[in-house]
Order: structure tokens, then C-alpha cells, then sequence
């Protein structure tokens, strides 16, 4: 479905008439395959996901090449297309570029005029969705900034919902690990073999599965979130042990998630 979607766009982008918006659709798929390919080499390297028999192009993309499609697509005015923009911001993000990410995003701010309905509600021109994408940019580069951004947003609302900037940590990876630890048992690795049926063929598969040690933690205060029930500690600690997911997916399954940093930092709104 992929190479059959890239093949439409591209032969779209041929004639003048359609050629800006075949690329901005090729940038979003490019975009999405780049981002599946993050996710599953992050599984994959520990032997969770199984490798397609034909990997297809999809495994190779990365996000730098969605900017290059989006610049290509770009010959536009962009006073009568913020929207290109904010694709621009979104493309930086992934790739971590908060300078650029921020930079685009003014610009689209600077772009966009505010509508009346948006003048009555909010008394500014920025919609909410607008204030917590600033904020999440600013916290790839500046947990602080970030966080008082997400609390802007959320003017008027603080008193139902917390905004926390907090560290990642993980046992046997943080020398303060923020709680007493008991080991119940020692590290172990696990041989798995399974059969797929792929292209009309049954393909056998063995992997290995390693495990960490198990061990039981008592914190001093220890906060539940929704959905997947990660472990928020003390108030500034976010449990990496308590997920069942990569970080690449965090926000995906743990709703009050707003931006992750390197891995190292997490913006909270709960």
C-alpha cells in the first residue's frame, strides 16, 4: 500500500496543476513511514517486533526526507498558507531541531490571522491547541519555558489540571533511583520460536528476549497515570520501569504525557 500510494503521488506531482498538493502528500507519507520505522527499529532491537520478509522502503525513510519534499512543495505563499508551516514545525520536531521547530512556528503565528470567534473565546489569538504545541517546542530545548507555556495554556483551568516537568528514571540507570528496592530475582533471557505465515509462505522465527531483573519498589509517594498506568514518583519522577511500551510511544498510552526530551525529561498535564 505504501510504494502503491508513493507511486499515485508521484506521478501526481508531474502536472503543474496538482504537483504542490501531491507533495504535500508524499511529505505526509514519508513523514508516517519515518516515524513507523523509528518505532519498530526501537522494538526490533531487542528482538520484540519481527521483521517483515520484505521490509519494503518504508524501513529506510527518515524524517530529513520529508523536509526536503516539503521544500520542494514550498514554491507557495506562505501568507495564504500558514498551514505549510506548521507542517514545517512538525517535520523539526521529529527531527529534534527545536530552534528551527520554534522559528517555523512564529512564523506561522506571525501568518495567521486570528478569527473573530477565536478573539471572543480565548481573548487572544492563539487557540489552546496552538499555546500547547508552542509548549511542547520549547520544552525540546528548555524544560522551564516549556512548562510556564503549558501552563498559559491552561490559564484559567489550573485548578483542575497540573502541568510538572519531571525526570525519566529507571532502575539500574539512575544512581538516585527515587525509592528503597528490593531484587526478587536475577536478569534472564528467553528463547522464543514462532511461525508466520507471509507472501503465501510459513516462515519460522526464533528470538531472544532478555529481561532486567524484577525487583519491588516502595516510594514515598507514587501517583498512577491513566491509561497504561506509568508511575509518576514523589511528584517529579516518571517510572520508565512501569511502562509496557517504548518511549516512542509513551505519549501514545499514557494520555497526561505532553513532550518527552531525549528520553531524560517528560512534560506532564494532569
Amino acid at each position: 500500500m505504501f510504494d502503491d500510494a508513493e507511486r499515485a503521488y508521484l506521478l501526481a506531482s508531474k502536472y503543474p496543476s496538482v504537483r504542490r498538493l501531491a507533495l504535500l502528500g508524499l511529505r505526509d507519507l514519508v513523514l508516517a513511514q519515518s516515524m513507523w520505522a523509528r518505532d519498530f527499529d526501537a522494538y526490533e532491537r531487542e528482538s520484540i517486533a519481527v521483521p517483515p520478509s520484505k521490509s519494503g522502503q518504508w524501513r529506510k525513510r527518515r524524517p530529513d526526507e520529508a523536509l526536503r519534499i516539503l521544500f520542494e512543495a514550498s514554491e507557495l505563499d506562505e501568507a495564504t498558507e500558514p498551514e505549510a508551516i506548521v507542517l514545517l514545525a512538525c517535520v523539526y520536531m521529529q527531527l529534534a531541531d527545536w530552534n528551527m521547530a520554534g522559528a517555523a512556528f512564529s512564523r506561522y503565528l506571525d501568518k495567521t490571522s486570528p478569527s473573530k470567534s477565536v478573539l471572543e473565546r480565548w481573548g487572544r489569538k492563539e487557540t489552546p491547541d496552538d499555546l500547547f504545541l508552542r509548549a511542547k517546542i520549547s520544552f525540546g530545548s528548555d524544560n522551564e519555558l516549556g512548562r510556564r507555556q503549558a501552563e498559559e495554556a491552561l490559564a484559567g483551568w489550573l485548578g483542575w489540571w497540573r502541568v510538572t516537568d519531571c525526570e525519566v528514571a529507571g532502575y539500574g540507570t539512575n544512581r538516585q533511583f527515587p525509592a528503597r528496592v528490593e531484587v526478587k530475582g536475577k536478569a534472564t533471557s528467553v528463547s522464543v520460536r514462532s511461525w508466520l505465515i507471509q507472501n503465501n509462505e510459513v516462515c519460522e522465527r526464533e528470538a531472544t528476549l532478555h529481561f532486567s531483573e524484577p525487583y519491588v519498589a516502595q516510594y514515598e509517594l507514587a501517583e498512577v497515570l491513566p491509561r497504561f498506568g506509568m508511575i509518576l514518583a514523589n511528584e517529579r519522577w516518571l517510572i520508565a520501569d512501569s511502562a509496557h511500551v517504548k518511549s516512542c510511544d509513551w505519549h501514545l498510552f499514557s494520555e497526561p504525557i505532553l513532550a518527552l526530551q531525549d528520553d531524560r525529561r517528560a512534560l506532564l498535564m494532569r
